[in-house]
């Protein structure tokens, strides 16, 4: 049963009760659930969602409360599970409404805007069972059936399984490959699924979805058949393809060709070639599939030539080389163990006819030379003889393997094969490639096995016959017709007397192959060859870990497998926040610990109690960075960033290797070594912030430890250094060098410009529970009152720079222009800001409301000006002033200095600023 008979039968059974659920939510924003008979709500509502989420473009969480698991004061939980449903669904099972009073809940979900599913405590219209099967076997999948950030992933696999063909799931181990390929199979197909992998005893049936996993493990024996599949599946995209065209000639009507039946355009263009080619004296080559008619090919050749001696025919299957020779060349008496009397061979005995080489791609090399010898100088030498014998034969060759390939490899002569010209090469189309020939070969077939009165092919018969992809060709057709002509008596041939044709598994299947090698490890490990590898990963669709797919994708995951239980939402968030290295499997266990542990709502206190190791792990959980943090709206807003590392590296560089001493380089070395000694072996992330131009290339060093984090200043760093706790009443400390400062598990760093007396760099870091569980109460302080947070700097009113309404529309226009016209973004910045200073009545005045943006001053700055984006401008006038002077404003940009009434004088360069240069940050006069 295919996708849409299998939905169909499906919606029948289920259609009405959806589309009652559907009404009612339209209708009050909530359902009733109905009990049904060997099915649990939970899992009939499961499915429900599914098919909603993807109808829908948004999506949203489902949340499901047990009441047994609710405290006697259920609205704080309530509160939780209804911003956690926003957007989604809030499944509460039976029992609710001894907790829950029914308008109020309604209201509440209402406007949390969540649609509410109750369990009525009734028994249902019982379901088939087919369909409560098929929901069961459907449910144990929900995990990635509902993972929204596979979706697009998911829609993939299953057209990719609708191909029948070969896929590769790549992904770390846990990602659930496995149980994606599983679901598809669930969803699309009623055939067993076989499974191919270490320990497996049983090799994967023909016609049946097949999953290959543990490659690397796989024994000889288990690799074998995988191969044989990887030779059939090519087959049926022949690197030959003959096209049908409307051109194509008619068929030739030569008695030589009467055996090859068929009228399809491809088989017709291959009959004109083949009269063409046999009037001709050339050496011919007839390539194709097992089973295609390669010696009727042959035979009608000889036929059509007009050479009146033997056709011969020699089978080369044989890999005895010397059996070979003497059937080719012959042998004398003696020659070899068992030659008791001399042979002329087939060359001879073929003399002014044709010789027929069945499969040359297995002669060996000794025997290719002398059959390129025959070719060459028409004569032939028999085994034991030292004399040769002129001939007058014709070569027709024919094999299923591709020539062209054994040439590369070395295996065959590539001077004998082009001796055969590829230009004159007849190659015979698979039967697949000629669907309209099968009925006249099946009715040819049942002709000649019932000359008098042959049987008729049922429509539904002919239409089986034509959709399978028959690997065995024409023979494979002629004896599954002859069989069913048995089968049936003589009488009319339906579907099922076409034996293995007429059972359910006679579909194609895909096969589809799981791993988490590199392209690397897999030609090491795999034990295939390279061209067999590259057909098995074809197709490779990646599933990333589980840490990088979102918090959407881990909150759905916990909320499905909590059974129930509700959790708080800063208890989520901890959970959201981890990196969760080992994905579902290490998610799945944790969950089972919880529901093993905790009988009641899941919050950080039980955590901490109970499963203290999803709080802790200093090495595991995220460390996060916020850069420039501000509170908008009651939340905490910045630019952010995490690591999974032990530390993290703040400067001005991208590599960690930058930073190596070189021979000579005193206070190079000597910050080297304050790294090395700090950081031991520590893994070590780099926070780059390379637009900060007073940073130094690594000024501080941020580590884990048992308390949270510690904060070290390297050696060499020029600005002033200040952290602590991020506490509204805790204080900041100056970090000096050999002094650390712990800030715990959330804490606040500022990089000190002592010239202006105010923060030059301000960043909040939060490792551990505190960097998914912060509430933004705890920093309102920090956001009301800056000043009070940086200890001995006397804080003045800062200045600030923002553009004005006219150069946001400026950018945005240029914007779009680098997205729609050539050149990169940062020339098409440069020439804007040429044409804002020219143009504008003040140009480059800035307002004094938004500090000033790195990526606009860097765009609209000249290159070669040092310090840029790293500090505020000395004079507080518009972008032209900020290059170092009025009147190098006006030289750069005249109609600048003429907005400015400057004259021709005042714009002429000083003389002395002839021998100034930039060295350093600095500007010193040289001679």
């Amino acid at each position: 049963m295919d996708l849409e008979a299998r939905d169909a039968a499906l919606d029948e059974t289920c259609a009405e009760l959806l589309r009652e659920t559907e009404a009612q939510l339209e209708a009050r924003g909530r359902a009733s659930i109905d009990r049904r008979q060997g099915l649990s709500s939970l899992c009939l509502v499961r499915w429900m969602v599914r098919r909603w989420s993807d109808r829908e473009d948004s999506w949203g969480a489902l949340v499901h409360l047990e009441p047994r698991f609710l405290p006697p004061e259920p609205a704080p939980l309530l509160a939780d599970a209804l911003a956690q449903a926003r957007g989604g669904w809030l499944f509460c099972s039976a029992g609710w409404r001894e907790r829950f009073e029914l308008r109020s809940l309604a209201a509440e979900a209402r406007k949390a805007g969540a649609r509410l599913l109750l369990e009525s405590g009734r028994l249902g219209p019982p379901l088939p069972a087919a369909a409560i099967r098929r929901l069961r076997h459907l449910d144990g999948f929900h995990l990635v059936a509902s993972d929204p950030s596979l979706r697009n992933l998911r829609r993939a696999v299953l057209a990719y399984c609708r191909a029948q063909g070969i896929l590769h799931l790549h992904g770390q181990p846990g990602t659930g490959r496995r149980s994606l390929a599983r679901w598809a199979h669930a969803l699309l197909d009623d055939r067993n699924l076989e499974t191919l992998g270490a320990g497996e005893s049983s090799m994967p049936a023909e016609g049946r979805w097949q999953l290959v996993e543990q490659l690397s493990e796989l024994e000889p024996t288990q690799l074998a058949p995988l191969r044989g599949q990887i030779r059939r599946r090519e087959q049926r995209y022949p690197r030959f393809t003959v096209h049908e065209q409307d051109n194509a000639p008619d068929r030739p009507r030569h008695p030589a060709l009467e055996p090859l039946v068929g009228s399809s355009p491809a088989l017709s263009q291959l009959l004109t070639r083949t009269e063409r080619f046999a009037r001709s004296p050339l050496p011919m080559l007839v390539l194709g599939e097992t089973g295609t008619g390669k010696e009727l090919i042959a035979r009608a050749i000889h036929e059509l030539s007009g050479r009146r001696g033997r056709y011969v025919v020699i089978d080369l299957n044989t890999r005895n080389e010397t059996f070979v020779e003497s059937a080719l060349f012959g042998h004398v008496r003696g020659a070899f163990t068992g030659a008791a009397k001399a042979r002329s061979g087939a060359a001879v005995e073929a003399d002014g006819g044709t010789l027929f080489l069945d499969e040359i791609g297995n002669l060996s090399p000794r025997s290719q030379a002398k059959l390129l010898r025959l070719l060459e100088a028409r004569e032939v030498q028999p085994l034991g003889s030292d004399s040769c014998q002129s001939v007058d034969v014709r070569i027709v060759a024919a094999t299923n393997v591709d020539l062209e390939e054994l040439v590369r490899t070395g295996d065959f002569r590539g001077d004998l094969y082009y001796r055969f010209n590829p230009s004159a090469t007849l190659r015979v189309p698979a039967l697949r490639e000629r669907p309209g020939d099968i009925p006249e070969l099946s009715r040819h077939f049942l002709q000649k096995m019932f000359p008098e009165r042959s049987p008729d092919l049922s429509e539904d018969a002919l239409r089986r016959l034509s959709s399978w992809p028959w690997r065995g060709n024409v023979r494979e057709l002629r004896h599954i017709v002859e069989a069913a002509a048995v089968e049936s008596e003589g009488q009319r041939i339906e579907v099922a007397h076409l034996g293995s044709l007429a059972q359910a598994t006679c579909r194609e299947a895909p096969l589809i192959v799981v791993s988490s090698e590199s392209p690397e490890e897999r030609q090491r490990n795999w034990g295939l060859t390279r061209s067999e590898i590259q057909a098995l990963t074809a197709v490779t669709l990646e599933l990333p870990p589980l840490g990088d797919r979102g918090p959407l994708a881990i909150r759905n995951a916990v909320l499905g497998l909590l059974a129930g239980r509700p959790i708080r939402s800063r208890a989520l968030a901890v959970l959201e926040r981890r990196s969760w290295w080992g994905n579902y499997t290490e998610l799945v266990s944790d969950m089972a610990a919880i529901r093993g542990s905790i009988n009641g709502p899941v919050d950080i206190p039980e955590l901490e109690q109970r499963l203290p190791n999803l709080l802790d792990g200093l090495d595991r959980a995220p460390l996060r960075m916020v850069l420039f943090p501000s509170i908008h709206n009651g939340h905490l807003v910045g630019l952010e960033r995490e690591f999974s590392e032990r530390g993290i590296l703040i400067g001005r560089t991208s590599q960690l290797s930058e930073l190596r001493p070189r021979a000579g380089d005193r206070r190079l070395e000597q910050r080297w070594q304050a790294i090395e000694s700090l950081a031991g072996s520590a893994s070590l992330g780099l926070l780059n912030l390379s637009f900060l131009g007073r940073l130094s290339r690594a000024h501080l060093l941020l580590l884990r430890d048992a308390g949270g984090m510690v904060v070290h200043k390297l050696p060499g760093a020029p600005l002033r250094v200040l952290a602590g706790p991020l506490d509204a009443n805790s204080e900041l400390f100056e970090v000096k060098t050999g002094n650390a400062v712990e800030i715990g598990t959330a804490g606040e760093i500022q990089v000190v410009d002592e010239q202006r007396e105010q923060p030059y760099l301000r960043l909040l870091a939060f490792t551990g529970a505190a960097a998914g569980a912060l509430e933004p109460g705890s920093l309102e302080r920090f956001a009301a009152e800056p000043a009070e947070r940086t200890l001995g700097v006397p804080q003045r009113r800062k200045q600030v720079w923002g553009l004005r309404d006219f150069e946001v529309q400026a950018l945005a226009e240029t914007l779009v222009r680098a997205l729609t016209e050539p050149g990169s973004l940062a020339s098409q910045l440069r020439g804007a800001a040429r044409e804002w200073l020219e143009s504008a009545p003040q140009p480059g005045r800035l307002s004094r409301q938004l500090p000033p943006h790195p990526v606009v001053l860097a765009a609209v700055r000249p290159r070669r000006e040092r310090g840029l984006a790293g500090s505020p401008a000395r004079t507080p006038g518009g972008l032209g002033e900020r290059s170092g002077s009025l009147a190098q404003a006006a030289r750069r940009y005249p109609a600048f200095g003429r907005a400015r009434g400057l004259s021709r004088e005042a714009l002429a360069p000083p003389r002395q600023a002839r021998a100034l240069r930039y060295t350093g940050t600095g500007r010193q006069a040289r001679a």
